[in-house]
């Protein structure tokens, strides 16, 4: 017995017009506020959305993700000022109980993302890589050797996400 394979929906929720104009919301391609783009102008922006709907859907659909974006952009912002008033009042220590220094937070983290997602530590052993800067030099080889592959499988776990969260979508064989 064959197992039929699940056809992606075809409502607007699935659709490639509904992911470009989130995707487009979020780098500002199409701005938040309506006064600064019509919606004729934004439809315009892209061919998948005249490949969906009309104009006259199109305008419903852009002001509910403009309203859902808002709200998220709001809420954010307002966490963002809460974690900001809390370490305030109650700092992040540099150094955990038995005195060695903090990762999380610390320059040599942010230094350990940009190289992994550069690709600066293959080849190269985690000891001799560790040298590469001063800030790596803080800590024990054996934690920033675990911190080198911490950050590999996020990579991994990341873009695995972004490809489960494309496929939601009928893009095109391109895009995914």
């Amino acid at each position: 017995m064959a197992v039929a394979k699940k056809k992606k929906k075809d409502d607007y929720g699935h659709s490639a017009a509904k992911y470009y104009l989130e995707q487009d919301l979020l780098t500002g391609k199409i701005p938040l506020d309506w006064r600064a783009m019509s919606f004729q102008t934004a439809f315009a922006t892209r061919p998948e959305f005249a490949q969906f709907d009309g104009t006259c859907l199109f305008q419903g659909h852009l002001q509910q993700a403009r309203a859902r974006a808002k709200a998220d952009t709001n809420t954010g912002a307002k966490e963002l000022a809460a974690l900001k008033k809390d370490r305030e009042r109650y700092p992040t220590k540099t150094t955990d109980h038995h005195g060695n220094p903090v990762w999380e937070g610390s320059q040599a983290q942010a230094y350990l993302i940009m190289d992994v997602r550069l690709g600066n530590h293959k080849n190269i052993k985690p000891a001799d890589f560790r040298l590469t800067r001063a800030v790596y030099s803080a800590f024990s080889l054996k934690v920033f050797r675990n911190h080198i592959y911490q950050q590999e499988k996020r990579e991994k776990w990341v873009a695995h996400l972004q490809r489960e969260q494309k496929k939601k979508y009928s893009l095109p064989d391109d895009a995914n």
